[in-house]
């Protein structure tokens, strides 16, 4: 018999989001501003029932509610619950500002209240789905009518505060997308967490002002989005003009936002055919993925020599191995040097393998296991998980030491530290020191599988916890060298959340050779990834190529 599920109390709920308040006043009582403290206040002063009514509502999607739907056990006398959140500020009667707004609304009822509305001003749409409906309610009534008669059908109440309760959000989970499901997937065990020392949690943030920008670029980029929903360049413009300055050193959590805004932007840009635009968003920041997007643009531009110039940049500095091997190719190819691109050379150079075309039941890397197998040897489809598996055993507890790593709360995946540029180089020499301390193989091994039994299950997203790790870890102990499995480690260690992509596909072994492949299927390409571990495996002796494939 199976483990019988775990049953969570009535008023879980409560209890987490008490321990959000307290773990965010303990540790950013010294900048926290009237507008979190008066939330903080005012919430306490709430009766038990109206705070569990009103994390009810922030647990859902949207800030408008029909209160007939919201009916819970522990929470008694709902009537007077709702009067107390409105008479406190914390709910009010829905405002509706512009056509967001009222598409929100709207989303509460369903179809046959929709036509309802409609019918009651003569306007028949019996067969109209919802799509439709919407047009209908837009092209009948203006926004301020449209609210009024939807809340003639039903009550609907609007969720207040919620500026503030996106700041408590952000100071508890360092970003603006958390959200307290994390806590009830721990509760009922479906995740298993490393044990934190509450004493021992660092703040993510340093300064209000911190806080403020990214809470800010939260804003701008949601507007972007609805911008980018209707197409309209005007307001993408403005959203775009909003972000007058972006500053280099941006927080990990800032720098994603950016990241998206700039991207999300220029590709829009380009698509438009509005080039010159789209190379000043991408020249906002010297972000991996938007200098690459820079060079093609100036280019599609004829502005080869400016672009360049960018290249050599990249080059001096990559970032990434994607931006190493474009910066190498690219210069070639603007230098006019008839040279074959490295990703052209390695396919050309790999052996090929005959094998059945899938007919759909297994995927081409199965296909090719067969056929190896049917040599002589065992073998797995392991890609990235073995190599991943190992950095995050063979480094846990440098990963996870709350005295050297960057965590902020106990549902924490990442240390934050490890997303954070500007202390990854220090970070590696603590790890390349932590590793020189093993001097034989059977030490690193066993430190690995001591590691497995202490944290078995427990979150970490470098360690798939495959029913076979074991088996494939020990074949992978057993037919390479110290030296090999130190080397591999230590380059995922010099960017651990960008580097452990690109490893080849299969890993195969008898009792006395393997090798790795990296399959390639007639229709597939190299990626800058997968070719920079190719030559980096081969330069320190590891038997691996790419497999290009060939249906029979």
């Amino acid at each position: 018999m199976g483990t019988p599920p775990i049953r969570l109390h009535d008023t879980y709920y409560h209890d987490n989001f008490l321990y959000v308040l307290a773990h965010v006043e303990r540790l950013y009582a010294s900048f926290l501003t009237p507008f979190e403290t008066g939330f903080l206040s005012d919430f306490r002063a709430l009766s038990i029932s109206a705070q569990c009514l009103y994390i009810r509502m922030a647990n859902r999607k949207g800030r408008f509610f029909r209160p007939s739907k919201l009916i819970y056990a522990e929470i008694k006398d709902t009537a007077t619950t709702w009067q107390e959140l409105h008479k406190n500020g914390f709910i009010s009667s829905p405002a509706i500002n512009d056509e967001w707004d009222a598409l929100d609304l709207v989303r509460l009822f369903t179809v046959g209240e929709l036509k309802e509305v409609l019918k009651s001003v003569g306007v028949e749409a019996k067969q109209a789905k919802r799509e439709e409906l919407v047009l209908l309610l837009f092209e009948t009534f203006t926004l301020p009518k449209m609210r009024d008669r939807l809340l003639e059908l039903e009550e609907v109440v609007e969720m207040g505060k919620l500026e503030q309760l996106e700041m408590i959000r952000l100071f508890f989970f360092g970003h603006p997308w958390g959200d307290m499901s994390q806590f009830v997937i721990r509760d009922i065990g479906n995740a298993r967490f490393e044990t934190y020392d509450e004493e021992l949690f660092k703040p993510q943030f340093r300064s209000y002002d911190e806080v403020s920008q990214l809470f800010d670029l939260h804003q701008q980029y949601r507007a972007l989005k609805k911008a980018m929903l209707v197409e309209d360049e005007t307001l993408i413009d403005e959203a775009v003009g909003a972000l007058t300055y972006v500053p280099e050193n941006l927080s990990p959590v800032a720098e994603s936002i950016v990241k998206k805004f700039i991207m999300r932007t220029g590709k829009w840009y380009e698509q438009n055919k509005l080039l010159e635009r789209a190379a000043i968003t991408y020249s906002r920041h010297s972000l991996p993925e938007s200098r690459e997007r820079l060079v093609r643009v100036l280019i599609g531009l004829g502005k080869k020599e400016e672009a360049k110039e960018v290249l050599q940049r990249i080059a001096a500095e990559p970032e990434t191995h994607s931006e190493w091997l474009f910066a190498s190719d690219q210069l070639v190819k603007l230098s006019g040097t008839k040279q074959v691109l490295t990703t052209t050379r390695v396919m050309k150079e790999a052996p090929e393998l005959m094998v059945p075309k899938p007919d759909g039941s297994l995927n081409i890397e199965e296909h090719v296991l067969i056929t190896l197998r049917e040599q002589g040897f065992e073998g797995a489809h392991t890609e990235n998980y073995i190599w991943r598996s190992l950095f995050g055993l063979v480094f846990w507890e440098e990963l996870y030491s709350q005295e050297r790593a960057l965590i902020h709360q106990p549902l924490q995946r990442v240390p934050l530290d490890l997303q954070d540029r500007r202390y990854l180089k220090s970070r590696y020499q603590a790890f390349e020191h932590f590793l020189s301390v093993f001097e034989s193989k059977q030490q690193l091994q066993e430190k690995v599988y001591v590691t497995m039994q202490a944290k078995e299950n427990i979150v970490n997203p470098w360690v798939g916890w495959h029913p076979d790790l074991a088996a494939h870890l020990e074949a992978l102990f057993r037919h390479l060298s110290l030296e090999q499995l130190k080397e591999i480690s230590l380059e995922m260690a010099r960017n651990p959340l960008e580097n452990g992509t690109g490893l080849p596909d299969l890993f195969v072994w008898n009792s006395d050779d393997y090798h790795f492949w990296e399959v390639k299927s007639p229709t597939d390409h190299l990626s800058a990834h997968q070719v920079f571990w190719i030559n980096f495996m081969k330069e320190h002796g590891v038997k691996v190529e790419v497999l290009r494939i060939v249906y029979n």
